[in-house]
């Protein structure tokens, strides 16, 4: 997803599901979050979502926590770097006819201008034609589709000119406008990156396993097959898996995350201790109370998820005078 109009297209299809209660599509974690009856399956909804052009995956715990930048960044650098290249070499080329180049000098800077700049639109513009023709493809239409229109219509008169010997090409403002919205979406995704959800932030915080005492031994498990009132150890410099109370030890725990309280604060037999929290000192021996998804930290993780995507009156606003535009 790129824009408003991607996230208009997702809402319309699901919308068009009668299992389908609500969606809203959060562009900035790209998620989409539904409220559907019974009937409605992940298949379905996933279908739906891929009928509009997009590809779907149901996201779960361990989804979240290897959720990083866009790995779309890399290519991203890359074809800007192409697109730089090639807007500064003709317009050197371009500076030539603007001086008053004429006649044969002029057809040859035009055609050396074609030379550079046709393969390399074609390399560097990949992003916005590809999303464009799959829009299209699907009748509907997206920011792409003027972006790709842009680009090829001043390609094409410029080819167009040069083979015609014209007095005018335009293939550094095609390479410009390749350059510039690269860059613009390179940034875009890179404060989408940084921005990418508090909850996901939480969610890397969470332990992936717990070490359970059973039958006098120490067990590791995942803390999905932890189970209320199991046993479990946590040493200095691990986190709390689980929420729980203390049977035994005592230690230093932060519960910065939590609190806001930066300082450590001392826990020992009875206390009750949050999964997340981190121990700095100490061995802790914990009686489990909730599951994982039960636990306080998945409550605040579901929290924040909630706060993040709720649509309030100015976002639908925004969303029908982007889907206008």
């Amino acid at each position: 997803m790129h824009c408003a109009g991607c996230i208009s297209n997702i809402e319309r299809s699901l919308a068009e599901l009668p299992e389908v209660l609500s969606a809203r599509v959060n562009l900035t974690q790209r998620r989409v979050r539904i409220e559907a009856t019974p009937d409605a399956t992940p298949e379905l909804l996933a279908n739906a979502i891929a009928h509009a052009g997009y590809k779907a995956i149901r996201l779960d715990a361990s989804a979240a926590r290897s959720m990083s930048i866009d790995p779309e960044s890399h290519s991203l650098l890359l074809r800007i770097g192409v697109a730089g290249f090639g807007f500064a070499n003709v317009m050197i080329f371009s500076v030539v006819v603007w001086s008053g180049a004429d006649g044969t000098t002029r057809d040859l800077m035009h055609w050396l201008s074609a030379l550079i700049a046709a393969p390399i639109i074609c390399y560097s513009a990949q992003p916005f034609l590809v999303s464009a023709v799959r829009s299209l493809g699907r009748f509907k239409l997206n920011m792409d589709v003027p972006i790709s229109l842009a680009i090829l219509l001043a390609t094409g008169q410029s080819l167009f000119e040069t083979a015609l010997g014209g007095q005018h090409a335009y293939f550094e403002a095609a390479l410009a406008l390749t350059f510039f919205l690269l860059s613009g979406r390179h940034l875009d995704l890179r404060t989408r990156g940084a921005a990418r959800s508090a909850a996901q932030q939480l969610a890397s915080i969470e332990p992936e396993h717990a070490t359970v005492l059973s039958d006098g031994r120490e067990v590791e498990l995942a803390i999905g097959s932890v189970q209320a009132g199991d046993l479990v150890v946590v040493r200095s410099g691990s986190r709390i898996p689980l929420d729980g109370a203390v049977r035994a030890g005592s230690a230093d725990v932060d519960s910065s995350f939590l609190t806001g309280e930066s300082n450590p604060l001392p826990v020992a037999q009875g206390d009750r201790v949050a999964a997340g929290q981190f121990v700095h000192t100490g061995r802790l021996s914990i009686e489990v109370t909730d599951t994982e998804e039960g636990s306080t930290l998945r409550h605040l993780i579901k929290l924040v998820e909630f706060a993040e995507s709720a649509k309030n009156r100015y976002t639908g606003l925004a969303d029908r005078a982007a889907a206008i535009y």
